[in-house]
């Protein structure tokens, strides 16, 4: 069976339970004074000490993007890897959806390492289900006091681009609207040797990387979906990667000139800003 519906499945089970309850009956929600477990997330420290919980459709849909954004950055990577031992556990994401039982979600204290248990069983589906979180991502599930702050970089993750180090550490950003659109329309007519592949199972074995060492990782949402678009920009070649869940990815050459200007996450920002407005004005 192809990714794009084992990563359809993932998502289901971990994140669009827990959307499902703002979208289908909102008059449950917390505010209104239903129980507490109906829906939303709880954080518990390694004491199971409840230190936190997000329960507005706001907050929900950005914790999505931040684990949907993880996941597709950790499969791009083959950064699967076993739960860490010998090392202690440093929060429990529990995410409820109209159940007192909900998806855990893990976060180690070494490794840097995300853990979500009881994924249903398939063959192309790993019996262990942990990755290795990007810098920000562990940050930001780390730091669960500060969480809410830090998620509302994904509001309105639909009208922004996302520029990441080789760590993945958040370096730029724009907000606009059509911003996403600008900058795949900048990569139209600017690559060479264009090669589509496949992904043939959920979890490839092998990275995209193909051992290239990383500059920029840019990232973009798909209009209305869960789907992210990941961009790989390397040091020192004109090579780049292009990756998103359904469609597989792709590598292509750019041109000298236009590799200049995608190593360059602020310049680039600039240009998608141009044409995100200019294409805006020609509405």
């Amino acid at each position: 069976m192809i990714k794009s519906i084992k990563y359809a499945l993932l998502c289901t089970a971990l994140f669009l339970s827990a959307i499902s309850a703002f979208s289908n009956d909102e008059n449950n929600s917390l505010e209104n004074g239903a129980s507490e477990n109906i829906f939303g997330i709880k954080v518990y420290d390694a004491k199971e000490k409840l230190v936190c919980e997000l329960t507005s459709k706001n907050e929900i849909y950005s914790f999505s993007a931040l684990l949907e954004e993880s996941v597709g950055v950790a499969a791009d990577a083959a950064a699967f890897t076993r739960v860490p031992e010998n090392t202690q556990v440093l929060y429990r994401y529990d995410i409820f959806n109209n159940s007192p039982v909900g998806t855990r979600l893990f976060i180690y204290a070494d490794g840097k390492t995300a853990y979500i248990p009881d994924i249903p069983e398939d063959d192309d589906m790993p019996e262990v289900f942990a990755w290795e979180l990007f810098a920000d991502a562990y940050k930001i599930l780390s730091q669960p006091a500060s969480i809410k702050k830090a998620l509302t970089r994904y509001e309105n993750k639909h009208e922004t681009v996302f520029a990441y180090d080789a760590k993945g550490t958040l370096v730029s950003s724009i907000k606009i609207h059509a911003g996403p659109e600008a900058l795949l329309d900048l990569l139209q007519n600017r690559t060479g040797n264009f090669t589509q592949h496949r992904f043939e199972t959920f979890l490839p074995e092998k990275s995209l990387h193909k051992g290239r060492k990383l500059l920029y990782r840019y990232t973009v949402w798909t209009p209305e979906s869960f789907e992210t678009i990941r961009l790989y920009i390397y040091n020192n070649t004109k090579k780049a990667v292009i990756s998103s869940t359904s469609a597989g990815w792709a590598d292509f050459t750019f041109s000298k000139k236009d590799y200049e200007l995608f190593k360059n996450p602020e310049k680039l920002m600039q240009k998608i800003k141009e044409a995100a407005e200019q294409n805006t004005e020609s509405d």
